[in-house]
């Protein structure tokens, strides 16, 4: 989450260069808000290394929500991440302990009460990404985990294809956008500012390399002119990141056991 937040430029996102769009946000706040959730993502893993099941994992998500707020003031820092990014450390300890793959594991505890969430969404709609679902159809973090954490497997990918380049995040960043179905994107923009963010990231990703990172600090004031912050590919990006750490960690634990 920190090689996330300090990766710059990113538009419309906090970073080192600026807020993005956002007002109440800023990088000391997200550093803040994720030093909080160390202890909950070591429980995330210990819950997985006994596959403990879904219900240890949620209650232990909603206290993570508690104390996130509390080191927040209230802010909404990371709340996908707590959803997200347990899921994962949960796969992560179940392979660790029976083997399989991390990803599936986690992508089939979020499949136990997916369903569940979303038409709790559609009853509540009391959430940003909650009203998003009712109106465009986009299951978010939900759908994302359930159907196999597709995007943060690219943008694992992405972060390996641009290895060696002096800015692979930010790089990595600007194709998942291409691609995602943002909610955060459709909550602040509807369907045009996802449409005006995609278009643009795919405008930018096909430009020479040595072009895109000025090219990405242009969109960046304008997505901030438009009040558009690309949440959903931040949160990728952060998986994204996870995730390529993951495979570099279980090869050599493997490596170890033969």
């Amino acid at each position: 989450m920190e090689r996330e937040l300090l990766t710059t430029p990113k538009p419309g996102l906090v970073d080192r260069d600026n807020n993005g769009a956002h007002t109440d946000m800023d990088v000391p706040l997200f550093l803040k808000s994720a030093a909080s959730l160390v202890p909950y993502f070591k429980t995330a893993v210990r819950l997985g290394l006994d596959d403990a099941g879904m219900e240890p994992l949620k209650d232990a998500g909603l206290a993570a929500e508690r104390t996130m707020f509390a080191a927040t003031n209230g802010v909404n820092t990371h709340k996908g991440m707590i959803y997200s990014m347990g899921l994962l450390l949960y796969g992560m300890g179940k392979a660790l302990s029976f083997g399989g793959d991390a990803v599936d594991h986690a992508a089939a505890l979020a499949k136990t009460d997916a369903e569940e969430r979303l038409l709790n969404a559609l009853a509540k709609t009391c959430t940003n990404g909650a009203k998003v679902y009712r109106d465009h159809g986009a299951r978010g973090a939900v759908g994302e985990a359930a159907d196999g954490f597709f995007h943060a497997r690219y943008c694992a990918d992405r972060l390996k294809a641009h290895e060696g380049s002096e800015n692979p995040g930010a790089l990595a960043l600007v194709d998942v956008m291409v691609v995602l179905e943002d909610v955060n994107l459709l909550h602040r923009g509807g369907e045009d500012g996802l449409r005006f963010a995609r278009e643009n990231a795919l405008r930018i990703a096909m430009l020479p390399e040595n072009e895109r990172i000025n090219a990405l600090r242009a969109l960046d004031r304008e997505m901030i002119g438009r009040n558009l912050s690309p949440g959903g590919a931040a949160d990728m990006l952060a998986l994204g990141f996870l995730l390529d750490a993951w495979r570099t960690l279980s090869k050599d634990l493997w490596e170890v056991r033969v």
